[in-house]
């Protein structure tokens, strides 16, 4: 070590202090709710699959080229498009010239990785030849290029961080650390090829080629200083700020992400269920890929401008990265390994301070389309509900939704036999004609639809539409229990368990090989139960397919209409193009897209359980939806979700706005050829 050169031993020593960083971290991660060898063997599954290829693809895609914000903002994304080619370009063409420059033949391959950010000291240096090979030339020209990619993009984020004050957030110590160091580094590299071509006397033919150092030298030659006594010593500072950079990135907020990004694009890639093995004892109530997505969010802001609820609000702490970043900071005070080494560890009582915000939310996951680092915002937003409900901090009508499921099996309260009542509706049919032994297709109603007066004709034209088509079905009525969703997304996703198995357990004993749902909450829940080889269909994709069957048909009805996507079956189930097809496949009717639509559908304001937390703001979140779709001149709104008619028309009502909103089951029964 000590032959090496200072810039060398400060370039060591971060690279140390990155590695017991690092051990930190693991250490930090192990206390997670997870096991090591399940994840272990997930990780090596998914790198020997063809899975390894689809990373590599979103790797190129979103992590260098960042797709997502070239949809956003131009000039963020090229900020970020300079420095993430322009870093990992620097770092490959410094390590193949120092593998080509005899000074450093019989080194390792270890000490050469030390040596490559500061090869051009001894070209310079050592140079006898002032004809450049074409190589050489080349190595030049890329290491300055690239340089000046990664300078170009710093200097506009501290133009949009510092000046122009983009960001809505607050800019932070680690903020201006990181902007600092990794621009700094490539500041004096710039000015220590400039002092080396000044101090061993570097004709200009050869120069030329290091373009940005060339240009400087030519500014500080005027100067009279002994470049050659400077030379060393400024190398020796860009060493210690190129150590420092290294050294920070595990302590460092903003420049940890560098590490945990791609690795969450790579989680994303690995079965879920390697994650869920719990060890018998848990100390941070957070899975390995949680803690590590949220690691991973460096309140960027995207989430921000697309939040319903901070539209209201105006309160950022409800925010994706609002909230991950005070999350963030309670798990590393209370948690961390030098925390509890320090005797410095937070108690519990804190996390009172944000226990209401991971409620606020509509779990509409709308930001989780923009996330540049591909984070899954909803099931993150839902492990800090899970978090607040292990140390006992949530809202008390969570407490009262679970003695509801536990007691009765639905979220009203009511005794569960009244699950039927919708079917009194059904004149001249008898109700025992929904209620057989066995039945090749089970339609599963849903508490929303089943116990809400204001929805109960969604379930009663479906039967309908259902029985016009011969369809062999049958209701579990009574045995109907809550798909558990709600439990889900309040946090208590083991407690949701036990409605889970039943509805199974009442869903086989019919026998059944298709289960209908005209419900996206429940339709979504039945899609994440693995355990589950029964077929399952949304209500929408079950009419298109009787549609394709010629078993539905339609009269005309010449109608403007607007669709609203709901947010469990659009962007958690990527059910988009079905209903549009089943209302264009109406004579007569009129589509008009709203504003939003698709991925991008705002949501009603009915999700997430957010009525029961803050049903003023869940009613706000209506409201604004009511305004986008009275905007298209549509005279329907048609949807296929019963809670988001309901929500919608609520609003309505309480407002006295005049709009018609109705489930896409009743609008098909109602034009169907049958109903004349």
């Amino acid at each position: 070590m000590e032959n090496h050169p200072l810039f060398v031993l400060f370039f060591m020593f971060g690279s140390i202090v990155f590695l017991f960083g690092i051990i930190l971290k693991f250490l930090f991660y192990l206390q997670g709710r997870w096991k090591f060898l399940p994840v272990f063997k997930g990780i090596i599954s998914t790198l020997l699959s063809k899975r390894f290829f689809e990373y590599l693809k979103i790797l190129i895609l979103d992590g260098i080229l960042q797709r997502r914000l070239l949809r956003q903002d131009i000039l963020r994304w090229l900020t970020k498009i300079l420095i993430m080619i322009g870093y990992p370009s620097i770092i490959i063409s410094g390590h193949l010239k120092v593998e080509s420059m005899e000074q450093f033949e019989g080194f390792s391959h270890i000490i050469k990785f030390f040596y490559a950010p500061f090869c051009d000291f001894y070209f310079f240096r050592d140079i006898k030849n002032y004809t450049l090979s074409t190589e050489e030339i080349l190595f030049a020209i890329s290491f300055d290029l690239f340089g000046a990619m990664i300078l170009s993009g710093e200097f506009i984020a501290i133009f949009r961080r510092f000046i122009v004050k983009t960001s809505i957030f607050k800019t932070t110590l680690d903020d201006i650390i990181a902007v600092n160091l990794l621009g700094g580094w490539f500041i004096l590299r710039f000015l220590c090829e400039a002092t080396s071509i000044l101090a061993f006397s570097i004709p200009d033919s050869v120069a030329q080629y290091w373009f940005v150092s060339f240009g400087l030298s030519k500014i500080f030659a005027p100067i009279p200083l002994n470049w050659s006594s400077i030379n060393y010593p400024i190398w020796s500072i860009s060493g210690l700020l190129i150590g420092s950079l290294v050294g920070f990135i595990p302590f460092n907020k903003k420049l940890w992400h560098i590490v945990t990004i791609p690795i969450t694009m790579f989680i994303k890639l690995i079965p879920t269920e390697v994650f869920k093995y719990c060890p018998q004892k848990i100390i941070i109530p957070f899975s390995l890929d949680e803690l590590i997505s949220i690691d991973s969010c460096v309140k960027c802001g995207s989430c921000v401008n697309l939040c319903p609820v901070f539209g209201q609000k105006q309160n950022l702490e409800i925010t994706m990265g609002g909230l991950f970043n005070l999350v963030k900071s309670f798990l590393r005070k209370t948690y961390g390994i030098p925390e509890k080494i320090l005797h410095t560890s937070l108690a519990i009582n804190p996390i009172k301070d944000f226990s209401i915000q991971p409620y606020l939310c509509t779990l509409c996951g709308r930001c989780s389309t923009v996330c540049p680092a591909l984070i899954d915002t909803k099931k993150l937003r839902i492990a800090t509900r899970r978090f607040m409900v292990e140390k006992g901090f949530y809202p008390q009508n969570i407490e009262r939704l679970l003695d509801n499921l536990n007691k009765v099996h639905n979220i009203l309260g009511e005794t569960n036999e009244n699950r039927t009542l919708w079917l009194e509706g059904l004149s001249g049919v008898p109700q025992h004609r929904f209620d057989k032994e066995k039945a090749r297709v089970i339609y599963f109603v849903g508490c929303v639809a089943s116990l809400f007066p204001m929805t109960k004709k969604i379930p009663l034209t479906f039967v309908q539409i259902l029985q016009n088509a011969e369809v062999d079905f049958t209701l579990l009525g009574g045995e109907e229990w809550c798909c558990g969703f709600p439990l889900i997304a309040a946090g208590m996703e083991e407690k949701a368990q036990s409605l889970i198995k039943h509805n199974l357990m009442k869903v086989k004993e019919k026998g059944a090989k298709k289960i209908i749902f005209s419900c996206p909450s429940c339709y979504h829940t039945w899609l994440e139960c693995k355990e589950s080889d029964i077929e399952i269909f949304h209500s929408t994709q079950y009419i298109y397919q009787l549609i394709n069957e010629g078993r539905i048909t339609f009269k005309e009805n010449k109608v403007k209409i607007t669709y609203h996507d709901p947010c469990d079956l659009g962007r958690a189930s990527g059910i988009y193009e079905i209903p549009r097809n089943i209302l264009k496949t109406i004579p007569g009717v009129e589509l008009i897209e709203m504003k939003n639509t698709k991925d991008q559908s705002v949501c009603c304001g009915g999700g997430g359980n957010l009525e029961m937390i803050d049903p003023e703001l869940s009613s706000a979140l209506a409201l604004s939806k009511i305004e986008e779709i009275r905007a298209t001149g549509a005279e329907i709104v048609v949807t296929a979700c019963q809670q988001c008619v309901r929500t919608i028309l609520t609003t309505a009502r309480r407002k006295k706005l005049p709009i018609s909103v109705i489930d896409i089951i009743e609008f098909v029964y109602k034009n169907m050829a049958h109903n004349d």
